[in-house]
């Protein structure tokens, strides 16, 4: 049973999603989900929340937070959404002689569920690589891919669509304040990512966040990611970043595609920590530090331990679970800090 957790934002909204090292992210992974979920948890059932951490990860698994764009007409009638799935890190091929389109393609990040489906149909299993010189595709701004039947039924500029850009990356000039004196000290710049909404044609094109959620929602997850949504995600969100405009839970139908299919192999849409033994089964995939502090006990934050998971977009030659694993340093003793690595996963390339 999957369900789609969709958040809606605002025009020109900024979120602050940070790395390992301090820079910004332009996805929300899954474990950093997952943790949001978590503390909402503690802060709704604290006298049940050992019960309720552990039936969430023995049930529950949950894709990043992705992509999607709603295409409203000047009447703010819905006309059309289309979901982002991350981009595969298998290689794509294509004529060798279309050299830019070959450069085009490194600079896509997000693929469409359509234009996956069809990218996922045309994998050539003896060169493990994906031969798209078949499809007939787009790219809005050099990052998200999509068919061109897909906005082929609308009124809109193709040219101009192609120009549109929905995420920006900014700067905003701030200065520290001493919390004893309340004195001015470093001016410095905070990086931050800015939803835009796009106008073309009749149209207004508005971004939004979604994840996929696997398993039951009981009264009690569902109440936590109901507080998530009210309180935002990333840092800074006392200065008013990380918002959503609004929620609702959908149907996973809404994607056109099942995760229940089975394959020879598999497309991560979460962050992975493979088990031991699931590790010959890693394809392509890249790499992800990660770290941070435990914040939980109030005082001093404490580093949790670092290790290095696997992130979205990696293939697998079978379908990996994936594990929770506690992160906590040795002399922290209150409570587990879990780290979510279970694979939430697309499975293509026919029956195994």
């Amino acid at each position: 049973m999957e369900k789609i957790l969709k958040f809606q934002l605002d025009d020109k909204i900024k979120f602050h999603i940070g790395d390992n090292k301090g820079d910004l992210k332009e996805i929300f992974s899954s474990d950093q989900l997952y943790s949001a979920i978590i503390n909402k948890l503690a802060i709704l059932y604290p006298e049940n929340i050992t019960e309720l951490i552990n039936n969430f990860n023995s049930n529950n698994k949950l894709s990043s937070m992705l992509y999607g764009l709603n295409f409203e007409n000047k009447s703010h009638k819905n006309i059309k959404e289309i979901y982002f799935l991350p981009k595969p890190y298998a290689p794509m091929i294509i004529d060798e002689d279309d050299i830019q389109t070959r450069k085009l393609l490194k600079k896509v990040k997000y693929i469409s569920v359509e234009a996956l489906r069809g990218i996922l149909h045309n994998w050539d299993e003896n060169k493990q690589v994906f031969n798209i010189n078949n499809l007939d595709f787009i790219t809005i701004s050099n990052n998200f891919l999509i068919l061109n039947k897909e906005v082929s039924n609308l009124d809109i500029n193709i040219s101009r669509f192609k120009r549109l850009k929905f995420i920006k990356k900014n700067d905003r000039p701030r200065i520290s304040i001493d919390r004893y004196t309340n004195e001015s000290e470093n001016f410095f710049y905070q990086k931050n990512i800015e939803f835009r909404y796009q106008k073309v044609n009749n149209y207004i094109i508005k971004p939004l966040m979604y994840s996929i959620l696997s398993g039951e929602i009981n009264k009690n997850l569902l109440a936590a990611i109901r507080l998530l949504a009210d309180e935002g995600i990333g840092g800074k969100r006392t200065g008013g970043l990380g918002k959503f405009k609004s929620f609702e839970i959908s149907e996973a139908n809404i994607l056109n595609m099942s995760l229940k299919d089975k394959g020879k192999y598999y497309l991560s849409l979460s962050t992975v920590y493979p088990d031991k033994k699931e590790i010959d089964y890693l394809l392509n995939y890249e790499l992800e530090k990660k770290s941070g502090y435990i914040y939980s006990v109030g005082g001093v934050p404490m580093r949790k331990k670092t290790i290095r998971t696997i992130s979205e977009g990696a293939i697998f030659k079978n379908n990996i679970d994936g594990m929770v694993v506690d992160i906590s340093p040795d002399s922290f003793q209150e409570h587990p800090v879990y780290l979510f690595g279970k694979s939430l996963a697309l499975g293509f390339g026919g029956d195994k």
